[in-house]
C-alpha cells in the first residue's frame, strides 16, 4: 500500500508539472525501412532475405518532466516486413536476363512506443536523443509472390491466419533515436527524427524450426504545437 501511494504520487507529481509547463502535441510520419530476421532451421537453409520499405504515421505528446527531459507516449501505424528475392540469370543472345522469383512477407502494425527524450537547445534548435520501448500489435499481414522476368509481375498474394498459434500479433522492443526540430514560430515545431528498434519476441515461433525477429530503421517528419 505504501509502495501503491508513493507511485501514485509522483504520477501526480508528473501531471501537475506537466500542466504547469509547456506540453507538445504533433504528428509525424515518414518511412520504416525494416527486416525480418529469420532464425532456426529454416532460417539456416535460406539465402539470405532483404529489408521492406513501409510506411509509419502517427501521433505523439510530450509530457515535460524537467527543463530538458520528458516522456513522449505516441500512437503509430507502421508497415513491417521483408522481401525474399533469390534470383538467377539465363543468357539469351550473349545477354543475362534476370529470372526469379521475389516474397515480400508485410505485417501492418499498431505501435504504442513510451520514450524518454532529453533535449538540447541550440540557438532556434532543439538537440533530441531519446530511448524507450515499443509496444506493437500486429493487425494483419500478408504474402506477396512475384516472377521476375526483365521486370516483376504479381503472381499471387496470401493473407497471413493471425490467429495462428505460431503467429505472436503482440510485440514488444527497444527504441534508440536522435532527432531535432526548429521553432518555425511561438508555438509551432517542425522536426526530423531518425530511430532504430529492434523486437524482443518473434513473430514467427516455430520451435527450433523457424523463428523472426524485426528490426530496423525510421525516418520522420513531425510538426507539432507547443500549449
Amino acid at each position: 500500500m505504501k509502495k501503491m501511494k508513493m507511485y501514485l504520487a509522483g504520477v501526480m507529481m508528473i501531471i501537475a508539472f506537466s500542466v504547469q509547463s509547456q506540453i507538445v502535441v504533433g504528428t509525424k510520419a515518414g518511412i520504416s525501412n525494416s527486416h525480418i530476421d529469420f532464425g532456426g532451421v529454416i532460417g539456416d537453409f535460406l539465402p539470405g532475405t532483404s529489408s521492406f520499405n513501409g510506411i509509419s504515421a502517427g501521433v505523439f505528446v510530450d509530457l515535460p518532466l524537467s527543463k530538458r527531459f520528458s516522456i513522449s507516449p505516441e500512437f503509430l501505424y507502421t508497415a513491417k516486413g521483408s522481401m525474399y528475392n533469390p534470383n538467377t540469370s539465363i543468357g539469351v543472345l550473349g545477354t543475362d536476363i534476370p529470372v526469379g522469383i521475389k516474397v515480400t512477407n508485410r505485417v501492418n502494425y499498431f505501435e504504442a512506443p513510451i520514450l524518454l527524450k532529453y533535449k538540447h537547445r541550440v540557438g532556434p534548435f532543439n538537440l533530441i536523443a531519446e530511448s524507450g520501448v515499443n509496444l506493437a500489435y500486429a493487425k494483419s499481414a500478408s504474402l506477396r509472390e512475384e516472377a521476375t522476368v526483365l521486370f516483376d509481375f504479381g503472381i499471387a498474394e496470401q493473407n497471413i491466419d493471425m490467429n495462428s498459434s505460431f503467429v505472436n500479433r503482440f510485440d514488444t522492443g527497444a527504441i534508440l533515436g536522435l532527432g531535432a526540430d526548429y521553432e518555425v514560430s511561438n508555438d509551432i515545431l517542425l522536426g526530423a527524427n531518425f530511430r532504430y528498434n529492434h523486437s524482443f519476441r518473434d513473430f514467427i515461433d516455430l520451435d527450433a524450426a523457424a523463428d523472426a525477429k524485426n528490426r530496423g530503421i525510421s525516418m520522420y517528419i513531425t510538426a507539432a504545437k507547443v500549449f
